[in-house]
């Protein structure tokens, strides 16, 4: 009779895909047993914008989920939407003044979550913000149909409730400006927020934008408008999507997208790109911009060519050539560019220790996050260059450690909000993996109708469903040989895993034998990744998740 556990990776695919290295295992349990308030606790162990990322997370996590070839990966982000939404957060206190004080000159998330850290470690904090509302690009950039203002609002609000202080309209013409008195540490934190165009004939024609630029506007209520205006897209990324669905939405008769490279290709999410076919917004693969023709000074349309895969450039880079005569005219009324970002780095020109890099980003120790002068740090887009916002709070939340130390404290914050581990109910023995939960979502005339938010929250009954489906891959794997039939199902669905077949069981991670006494030993090779499917699919219970 063979009873033992079997180890598993320090971390799960998805707690290691996580930029913010969130539990996301233990959330989806606390979701799965009712237990929101908990589950909320542990997401904002690690971020502290929580709704707003439940929205906009670009969710690299899913694209590692184990339940992928089941049914899809486990809807983690609507998760943690809900448990930001269901479950309440009561905000511990703050360390105990230091009498030090931080200036963070941006308040996009980033800045926003290492002020929120630096508060809770007892620093001063005041954030300056270049324009009139806070969020940066959460407020300038993203569309309200992904993130209404009041959701934003709701949780900025909640972080400067810390005692931090916020100067709206304030613009930093040098770091130098900063009061010294008050001035201990500073935080660069100003994004890549500028749009940048093609140098090409015709970009400086009426009518041609950049998305980013654009997407501001309308944030403001200042856009110009495009009823029944024909409107042609250049890129492939979130923010032409973004820009695509804006238009529509804005009265565009007709939206059409140029990438330069193929549909896998697109950093836009898989979702978004459907939303955008499904607003009909038509997407052209392999094309790009050769130059935009006009007339009297307003753009009438772009010149487009085909390309095609050529080989693979010197540095690693896949290069693309123009296809010979299949240059072609699309009309136009309106052109954006969504080809990428910049940042203006005027106000460290009188620091010269302060240095810049590749794309205007600033330079900084990978670990620490200062800049060549000790006392200012940067983070987020302007050190990476155009990211996610969940990899522009993670980087905060290091900074604000790392600034911490600087300022004479431990670069720890001992505040653990979610309770300690907690009991884990059993799932029913044998209980399949069930097709992913379909979030709620706006039909197609509704969504462009205006704005509205386009996705709901999980109702309790989907994300206790959704959450079920988990596979509890952080949890080791029990084997008790006493209670084994040698069914074969753990082998027949690891071997369809890895093969797409149930019955080429020699394939399978799990091998059995049964024993003399009619018990069964079992052994998981190399080739084993933990996912569980085995545990999930056993009706005896000789396979089971330790709860550690």
């Amino acid at each position: 009779m063979q009873k033992f556990t079997k180890k598993i990776l320090e971390k799960p695919p998805c707690v290691q895909a996580c930029p913010a290295q969130i539990d996301i295992p233990r959330y989806i349990r606390l979701i799965r047993d009712g237990d929101y308030d908990a589950a909320l606790s542990v997401i904002r162990e690690k971020i502290p914008l929580p709704s707003v990322c439940g929205r906009v997370c670009y969710q690299p996590c899913e694209d590692v989920c184990k339940t992928d070839k089941f049914g899809g990966p486990v809807a983690i982000n609507a998760l943690k939407r809900f448990a930001a939404e269901h479950g309440s957060f009561q905000e511990g206190p703050s360390a105990k003044p230091t009498g030090k004080r931080v200036a963070i000159i941006g308040s996009g998330p980033g800045g926003l979550t290492a002020a929120y850290y630096l508060a809770k470690l007892g620093h001063g904090v005041t954030v300056y913000e270049v324009r009139s509302k806070a969020g940066g690009m959460l407020y300038y950039g993203i569309p309200r149909y992904v993130l209404p203002e009041d959701v934003l609002v709701k949780e900025i609000d909640a972080i400067l409730n810390l005692g931090i202080e916020l100067k709206l309209n304030a613009p930093v013409q040098s770091t130098t400006d900063l009061p010294e008195d008050k001035t201990d540490a500073i935080v660069l934190a100003t994004g890549f927020p500028i749009g940048k165009k093609l140098t090409i004939s015709g970009s400086d024609l009426a009518g041609v934008y950049t998305a980013v630029d654009f997407l501001r506007d309308v944030g403001v209520g200042k856009a110009d408008s495009l009823k029944n205006k024909r409107v042609v897209v250049l890129g492939g990324g979130r923010v032409a999507i973004d820009i695509g669905r804006t238009v529509r939405r804005l009265g565009a008769s007709d939206v059409h997208i140029v990438y330069r490279r193929t549909r896998p290709e697109m950093s836009a999410g898989a979702d978004e790109v459907k939303a955008a076919e499904e607003e009909g917004i038509i997407i052209h693969f392999l094309q790009t911009f050769v130059k935009i023709v006009g007339d009297d000074g307003q753009v009438k349309g772009v010149e487009c060519v085909d390309l095609k895969l050529v080989k693979m450039d010197e540095d690693g880079e896949i290069r693309f050539d123009a296809i010979e005569s299949s240059a072609k005219v699309m009309a136009a009324d309106a052109v954006f560019f969504a080809i990428g970002q910049t940042s203006v780095l005027d106000f460290i020109a009188s620091v010269p220790d302060v240095k810049t890099g590749k794309q205007d980003t600033i330079v900084v120790d990978p670990e620490t996050f200062q800049t060549g002068s000790s006392n200012i740090f940067a983070l987020g887009d302007v050190v990476s260059g155009p990211a996610s916002v969940i990899e522009a709070m993670a980087m905060a939340r290091k900074t604000a450690f790392s600034i911490d130390k600087y300022l004479g404290g431990d670069g720890k914050i001992d505040e653990k909000p979610a309770p300690p581990k907690e009991a884990m109910s059993n799932l029913i023995p044998g209980l399949p993996v069930f097709p992913r939960c379909e979030i709620p979502a706006l039909n197609v005339e509704k969504r462009l109708q205006g704005f509205d938010e386009v996705y709901s929250t999980f109702s309790e009954a989907l994300a206790r469903e959704e959450a079920n489906r988990c596979l509890m891959c952080d949890l080791p794997i029990e084997a008790n040989g006493a209670n084994c039939t040698v069914c074969l199902v753990c082998q027949m669905v690891c071997a369809f895993k890895f093969t797409g077949n149930s019955f080429n069981v020699s394939e399978a991670a799990i091998k059995l034998k049964r024993t003399a006494q009619g018990t069964c030993d079992a052994e998981f090779t190399d080739k084993c990744d933990d996912c569980g499917l085995c545990v999930r699919y056993c009706s005896y219970e000789a396979l089971t998740r330790a709860c550690n």
